[in-house]
Formats: structure tokens, C-alpha cells, sequence
């Protein structure tokens, strides 16, 4: 198909959708495909899902930070929809066959008190109209086969959007450093990753510190162990690497 027909792509992702059938990148027919046209190809395959009735209630953001960015080469964040059909709560069944080839990630999801109608909304005022923050797991999804996304490739396919589950908690921010929220993400009640949102790496001196912690793992982890009769030595060790 023509690389610059954002209405037929967006039936090949809606199709790929519907027949969980995964289709080749449309940047291995066109490798300078960029944000703007994978952006072209999310508004016309949103028209197709809100006409079959579904609906956005809120935007998943990717490539927050400014390594990630650097990387992919731009300098803003990526968005997508979340759509009311993909969303799950608590003590729901998730059916697996509704994927093609997902993939579990820890979120933090911010809920809006109010509504925010741009253009022209400052952090200050988006940060006033949040009501609070619920834990919940991504299912990320890809309609692109063997997941082989390079940028446009993602943005177009609603940002590899599969379902949410989210907590019914909401905490409230107030009098919270929302940079500095964590999650620990666990299977069967062993801690299998830890999440921490790396803005706070962006604070005074916080790469530093990260560095610091990162060597202190690496000395706990290739340090010999005492003889057994120098205890002190031994609770000195066991001190520093908490």
C-alpha cells in the first residue's frame, strides 16, 4: 500500500486488530516515516473504533524521559488513547486470546479530578487538576509483527495500547513528591522488578546518587566475604550493603 495513505493503514491495524493477525512495519516500506505520520495513521484508526462504539477516557504517555528520547531522536513524549473497552479492575478476568503478543508493565495511572482543555495548560494547572494516583498493570500489545515497531510504527498502533487493570485505590498527591513514587512489581510474592519513575534522577545531584548506589550494589555483590571470626568486619559489610 502507499506509505502515505494514513486511511488504508489504519484499516491494516484495525483489520490486525479484529483477526489478531500482526502486519509488517510500515517503516520497512518507508524507514522515514516519523512521529507526525505515525500520528496521521492513530487519528484515522481512533475515527474506526469510536464508530464500532468505543470510547477514550484517558492518554497513555511513553518516552518520558530524556535518555529515551535522545534515543528514539525527538524531544517530547509519545501519547495514545486509552479506550473504555481495554480498560479492567479489580477482581476481573483479562481473556488472553484478545492479544497478539502482550507484555506486562508496572504503571502509575493519574486520575483527573477535572477536566483540562488545551492548548495552553501549564504543569502547575495540570498538576492541580489531578485528583489522585492508582497503581495498575499495562498489557502492552503490538499489531506489528514479531514487535519489529520503530516510532511511527508504535504511535500509529495507539502506542502499542492492549488493556489496563487499575487498582480501585486512589491516593491522593497531597503533600506528595509524585517524582519520587515507586512500585515494586511481583509474581507469586517474589519481587521480580522495581520500578521507580527516574525523574527524581533529574533532581540536584540525583544522578549522582544513583551512581553511588549503583557501586555499593556492585561492591555487595563482589566483595569476599570475612573470615568468620572478624565479626566486625562482617556486620560493617552487612551494614553497608542495606
Amino acid at each position: 500500500m502507499p506509505v502515505t495513505n494514513p486511511p488504508a493503514q489504519a484499516r491494516a491495524l484495525y483489520d490486525a486488530r479484529r483477526t489478531r493477525m500482526p502486519i509488517a512495519p510500515f517503516t520497512d516500506a518507508d524507514p522515514s516515516l516519523g512521529m507526525a505520520d505515525g500520528y496521521a495513521v492513530q487519528e484515522e484508526l481512533i475515527a474506526l473504533l469510536l464508530a464500532d462504539g468505543d470510547r477514550v477516557i484517558g492518554h497513555k504517555v511513553g518516552l518520558t524521559s530524556k535518555p529515551m528520547q535522545k534515543m528514539v531522536g525527538v524531544d517530547s513524549p509519545d501519547y495514545g488513547p486509552v479506550l473504555a473497552s481495554t480498560v479492567y479492575r479489580d477482581g476481573d478476568t483479562i481473556p488472553l486470546d484478545r492479544f497478539i503478543q502482550p507484555k506486562i508493565e508496572a504503571e502509575i495511572v493519574f486520575v483527573l479530578g477535572r477536566r483540562l482543555q488545551g492548548p495552553g495548560v501549564t504543569v502547575t494547572e495540570a498538576h492541580g487538576a489531578i485528583a489522585g494516583a492508582v497503581a495498575a498493570m499495562e498489557i502492552v500489545d503490538s499489531r506489528i509483527e514479531g514487535w519489529r515497531i520503530k516510532l511511527a510504527d508504535t504511535v500509529a498502533d495507539l502506542a502499542s495500547n492492549g488493556a489496563m487493570a487499575i487498582s480501585s485505590r486512589i491516593v491522593p498527591l497531597d503533600g506528595l513528591d509524585a517524582r519520587l513514587i515507586g512500585m515494586t512489581l511481583t509474581r507469586k510474592w517474589r519481587a521480580d522488578r522495581h520500578r521507580r519513575r527516574r525523574r527524581g534522577a533529574r533532581r540536584p545531584g540525583g544522578r549522582r546518587r544513583l551512581a553511588r548506589q549503583r557501586a555499593r550494589q556492585e561492591r555487595c555483590r563482589t566483595r569476599t566475604r570475612p573470615p568468620n571470626h572478624d565479626r566486625r568486619a562482617a556486620r560493617r559489610r552487612a551494614d553497608d550493603c542495606r
